[in-house]
């Protein structure tokens, strides 16, 4: 029942469709001006080939559009603490989150781990924002969250990769998108079978998502948040409780 209302909600099957919300066609020009900043200010450029039809998974409303996930965000893995240091069960001002704290959506905080000073300003740069989406890319493979207030700036595995949203869409639509049987099934698809199974970057950035304006992605969330409440209750054998 979840996969089913995720997958209808985030194609626009569960939302009223609003001509004044206008198209994502004009999301997606905004996008591209904001993404062509931040490359150009970052010295990188990636370009991604059009979207062909054998891989449009399903049918979305007119004013939407499909998109490669890396044309409207960027992709960017963790890193393993360096050789010879190790992480700490004592408190530090940095969190180093693992996939196994990655858990319904979010961190769980019972247990987490830390890094000191040395080790931080040795990976430093490999930190995620309470602002990303992340997805796990090895053991477990395509498990998506967000981050919670209080761990804004965490460092991140290198068995996980940060999304940076662009444009003002919002992380709550792209995470539930994730999530979805369609993208799960393509980061399936993806997942390069050795030894040990990775989703490797440039892989989670060719995904095709479906990306509707940014008025239709606060009522989808809505939606979903609405509905996630009954599914609970069912998964809790609470239904018929008080209604």
């Amino acid at each position: 029942l979840e996969k089913s209302i995720l997958s209808l909600a985030v194609t626009g099957k569960l939302t009223p469709q609003n001509s004044a919300d206008g198209t994502a066609e004009d999301l997606y020009i905004k996008i591209q001006s904001t993404k062509e900043k931040f490359e150009k200010d970052n010295g990188k450029s990636k370009t991604y080939e059009s979207i062909t039809k054998q891989e449009i998974p399903l049918e979305i409303p007119e004013n939407w559009k499909w998109v490669r996930l890396g044309e409207i965000s960027t992709v960017k893995g963790g890193k393993r603490i360096p050789k010879g240091m190790s992480l700490s069960e004592a408190e530090t001002k940095h969190p180093y989150l693992r996939v196994t704290d990655m858990k319904s959506q979010s961190i769980n905080q019972y247990g987490l781990k830390y890094i000191d000073e040395k080790v931080f300003n040795e990976i430093s740069r490999y930190v995620i924002s309470k602002d990303d989406v992340y997805v796990t890319i090895a053991g477990t493979i395509g498990a998506v969250g967000l981050i919670p207030d209080n761990l804004d700036g965490a460092n991140l595995t290198e068995n996980a990769a940060k999304i940076t949203i662009f444009g003002g869409i919002y992380k709550e639509f792209v995470m539930n998108t994730l999530r979805s049987s369609y993208v799960q099934k393509q980061f399936l698809e993806k997942t390069l079978q050795m030894a040990q199974p990775k989703l490797a970057l440039h892989r989670i950035e060719s995904s095709v998502v479906a990306l509707p304006p940014l008025a239709e992605q606060k009522r989808i969330i809505e939606k979903i948040d609405e509905l996630m409440v009954s599914v609970q209750k069912l998964r809790e054998g609470k239904w018929g409780q008080g209604q």
